[in-house]
């Protein structure tokens, strides 16, 4: 994490407030250096989980809740630890662990677990003749419900069988919601240089941090003040091959393809449509990916984070992206 990365958000303009933000980023960043929340001496196997599930309720994704210590969970901390002003580690692990709700739910399969469960296509064509692009499997859809990956849900689930699965069995997950903002959000801004969309309150305090994936090609990157223009729930998705001419994928397919709704869409299940035309945050079939440059120009969260996102954002909220670092300094 850079100390351009950390002080997003810190203010927008003057060169005082930017000097804030670089001094605070130091500070925080010691901090981290200085104690880390990390090890357990209790021998908790899932104590980084817990934590990523503390954080998370309070605002601060990971991402995923995987059990380890990466750079979106670094990332997180050190937000949350901006966020409440603490410049060591023991008082912020004090105020988290103040939660004292379980943190881990047994979740009881039903047949409607099942429901959504079908063939993946993967070709585009074939997959828009379908009535929606479901889950491929149990455990994709439950990492995906709950915020955890693949891997950990069978970590923490050692004994499962999970192809056996069946109605009446049960699975341990993480229990990250309900979230609980400090304030009210009023504005979002997209770091693209720490790969973090941030959530403001009224006073610029920071109350939400998420990791999100930005355009592969940092000219497509609509840096800029815009605003969030339109909300859909398990959107469609209009692939168009003449946005993409030098793909040799969009040539061979070659007409314009509507792609139902559903979890593996390309969008996910959830489009925070902004005020630039065909750009919008929006969800992903690939969780493990986002924060990252891989997206075509679209900010990518994990299906778990922009469904929790869309609770608190408005038609019309602010968002301001940042210019990409190897952009700054042009004259645009």
């Amino acid at each position: 994490m850079t100390i351009a990365g950390l002080q997003g958000g810190i203010g927008r303009n003057g060169g005082r407030r930017v000097r804030k933000g670089i001094l605070m980023a130091a500070i925080w960043a010691a901090a981290v250096l200085a104690e880390s929340p990390w090890s357990d001496e209790g021998g908790n196997p899932w104590h980084i989980a817990e934590l990523q599930i503390l954080l998370a309720r309070c605002g601060f994704s990971c991402g995923l809740v995987d059990n380890r210590v990466g750079p979106k969970t670094r990332a997180a901390w050190v937000d949350y630890l901006r966020s409440r002003g603490f410049n060591e580690t023991v008082p912020a692990l004090s105020e988290l662990r103040r939660d004292s709700r379980s943190l881990w739910f047994s979740h009881l399969l039903k047949s409607e677990d099942f429901e959504s469960i079908g063939p993946v296509f993967e070709k585009w064509e074939e997959a828009a003749r379908q009535p929606a692009m479901p889950y491929a499997s149990l455990l994709e859809s439950l990492a995906d419900r709950y915020g955890a990956s693949e891997r950990f849900l069978q970590e923490r689930n050692p004994a499962l069988v999970w192809q056996t699965l069946g109605p009446g069995d049960r699975v341990w997950v993480p229990q990250r919601g309900p979230v609980q903002l400090k304030a009210p959000l009023t504005r979002l801004e997209i770091d693209t240089a720490s790969f973090r969309l941030r959530g403001y309150a009224t006073n610029e305090q920071l109350v939400l941090s998420m990791p999100c994936s930005i355009a592969r090609r940092s000219e497509k990157v609509p840096a800029g003040d815009l605003f969030v223009a339109n909300l859909a729930d398990r959107p469609t998705y209009t692939f168009n091959p003449a946005l993409f001419p030098d793909h040799p994928r969009a040539r061979e397919i070659g007409r314009v393809l509507i792609l139902p709704p559903g979890p593996n869409n390309p969008v996910g299940l959830y489009w925070i449509g902004l005020s630039r035309a065909g750009y919008g945050i929006h969800g992903t079939p690939h969780p493990d990916t986002v924060g990252s440059r891989e997206s075509g120009g679209c900010f990518r969260l994990t299906n778990y984070d922009v469904r929790e996102l869309s609770r608190h954002v408005r038609i019309g909220m602010p968002v301001t992206v940042r210019e990409p670092p190897d952009r700054q300094g042009e004259n645009r």
